[in-house]
């Protein structure tokens, strides 16, 4: 079973960590709206503090939920339908970038631009100039408010949160449920 791309992982991490991290204290939840390689896909995203879940379909059509806790600098996936669920270390070579701003930096440089409003929050408007091959010059606004970005654009991909709604989370929404099976990545390409 493919639990989901994990290059959609990779934008939604970059959208979320990339360039404020230490500004990350908003509780709210919202759509968000990825479009990459002709696809779009909308998912849920919420963040309370420093812990934040997102929730997609997986290919099969299974929820899948992605809980990252930046202060422990983990993530987890899980799978209600089936109560499992995997850990992963916010680390090494799937996300290092996103673990800490020092190398953040490593991976962009960010210019203020502007301020402008999005979604009815006014916003600093960066350009985010990458530092290493394969990653691309985007722009992205991040809502003086919640202290996130709330919509990133690059040439071939765009990311952006709507219907967005503050406070109100329960603090379970982001802790893995009890009684779920912890499985590996080998188990999952057992299943591919």
């Amino acid at each position: 079973m493919k639990i989901i791309r994990w290059k959609w992982i990779g934008l939604i991490l970059m959208f979320c960590f990339i360039p404020l991290l230490e500004a990350r204290g908003a509780d709210f939840s919202a759509d968000l709206i990825q479009k990459s390689d002709g696809m779009t896909t909308k998912s849920k995203y919420f963040q309370k503090g420093q812990r934040i879940r997102t929730e997609m379909k997986s290919e099969e059509g299974k929820l899948v939920a992605t809980l990252i806790d930046l202060k422990a600098k983990k993530m987890f996936q899980i799978v209600p339908a089936e109560k499992i669920c995997m850990e992963m270390p916010l680390g090494g070579e799937f996300a290092s970038w996103a673990a800490d701003e020092k190398t953040q930096r490593e991976f962009y440089e960010s210019k203020l631009i502007g301020t402008e409003t999005v979604n009815g929050y006014l916003c600093d408007k960066y350009t985010l100039i990458p530092k290493k091959k394969g990653l691309e010059t985007s722009t992205t606004w991040i809502a003086k408010k919640l202290g996130v970005q709330i919509k990133t654009v690059g040439k071939s991909y765009s990311i952006e949160f709507t219907n967005i709604k503050e406070g109100g989370l329960s603090d379970a929404l982001f802790s893995v449920p009890a009684g779920y099976k912890r499985i590996s990545m080998n188990d999952l390409m057992k299943d591919d």
